[in-house]
């Protein structure tokens, strides 16, 4: 009787034992997945809130009071020139002087929202390929005639970003 005592004990030990490990194993898997899920909507979460700094920025810029009201009336005579249009700098090759019939949504890069896009196409860049083929001199042009958002280009990374929506498209 006590043999068999003796046996079931052993065995009860060696189930919790087992128990305690795939369970602490399977824990493990769980949270490491939650873990990746948490940093993804982290990232999407600080580019939506970058993209809305930068569009109250802008309409800040443009006079308006409270986000959501529309920019104040420019004065006369205190009108601004296009940015790149007025000045006779050497504007980069890769730029167009005319948008293209199908143009790019240059929102799918990260970072850019509708007002950057306005810029962009303003100065005269329209499609993905246009900002993989930026240089050096290209990405400081361009960065010189961005109003509010200069350092954008390099620090989001929207060249690799333009070249692999470029082959998508």
């Amino acid at each position: 009787m006590m043999y068999l005592i003796c046996q079931i004990w052993l065995c009860l030990l060696i189930a919790a034992l087992l128990g305690l490990v795939l369970g602490w194993w399977l824990r493990g898997r769980r949270c490491e997945a939650e873990i990746i899920d948490i940093l993804r909507r982290q990232r999407e979460a600080l580019r939506l809130r970058d993209n809305r700094i930068d569009a109250l920025r802008e309409q800040a810029a443009e006079g308006g009071s409270e986000p959501g009201q529309p920019a104040a009336k420019a004065k006369s005579g205190t009108r601004r020139p296009a940015p790149g249009k007025a000045n006779g700098d050497n504007k980069p090759a890769v730029l167009l002087d005319t948008p293209p019939a199908r143009p790019d949504d240059l929102k799918q890069i990260s970072g850019v929202g509708p007002k950057l896009e306005q810029q962009l196409n303003s100065l005269g860049v329209y499609q993905f390929a246009q900002i993989a083929r930026f240089t050096k001199k290209d990405i400081a042009w361009v960065d010189q005639h961005l109003e509010r958002f200069k350092g954008r280009i390099e620090r989001d990374g929207w060249v690799a970003q333009a070249k692999r929506l470029a082959k998508d498209t």
